[in-house]
């Protein structure tokens, strides 16, 4: 690919627009399964509970949040217009009974009040953030006491080998996650690894890895 290319494709993948980014973000639903899947699987719910997540793109794996509790308030954000929208359209039956709601909205100022939400989580998105402390800090404000933050990454060690990432990407390690936390005032912190399937990219063997940070306010 050349430069303009992976540079217009790391823009989709920061921001999905129009059709190009519809048809980006059913490539994520692919490559994000594993960590779609660990997230759900780690959140603990109960009916009530508010969850919000950061970033959904279409918004295709939040049935399966409803499948483990149908009586929860999902909130789902994102800043494309686009994805918003396409949520709304594949999340239609959710939507009109109320129980999902979809807002174009940037992570660092949420329409909530202190101590509200119940679980936070967003996937592959802090790579996009200016700076990482205004959104942490906007999380850990909206997030009750014993309320848990999710942040699902690929480690710097596998991204730097993705040609895109050169534009616009701060790639972390689970530690850098994890003293950047700590920094927004997240002391109860920890990260699980999901292997998966390995991938070729000119030529080469990379082995593929999801990191799933947890923090608990």
């Amino acid at each position: 690919m050349t430069e303009e290319e992976l540079k217009l494709v790391a823009s989709q993948l920061r921001k999905p627009d129009g059709e190009i980014g519809i048809q980006v973000a059913e490539r994520m639903n692919s490559g994000n399964k594993v960590l779609n899947e660990l997230v759900i699987e780690e959140m603990t719910l109960k009916p009530g509970f508010k969850v919000v997540e950061i970033g959904m793109a279409n918004g295709f794996f939040v049935p399966k949040i409803f499948q483990k509790e149908n009586k929860v308030e999902y909130t789902g954000f994102d800043f494309s217009e686009t994805m918003v929208r396409h949520a709304t359209e594949l999340n239609k039956n959710l939507v009109e009974k109320g129980s999902v709601h979809f807002v174009q909205s940037h992570a660092a100022n949420l329409p909530f009040n202190d101590n509200e939400v119940d679980i936070l989580f967003t996937l592959n998105t802090i790579y996009f953030y200016d700076d990482p402390k205004v959104e942490l800090q906007e999380y850990f404000r909206i997030l009750k006491p014993g309320g848990h933050l999710f942040i699902g990454i690929r480690p710097k060690s596998l991204m730097q080998y993705y040609p895109m990432t050169k534009f616009g990407f701060k790639m972390y390690e689970p530690d850098d996650v994890i003293e950047l936390l700590k920094t927004c005032g997240f002391n109860n912190s920890y990260f699980k690894i999901k292997e998966e399937e390995p991938q070729m990219l000119d030529e080469v063997k990379l082995e593929v890895s999801s990191v799933l940070i947890t923090a608990v306010k």
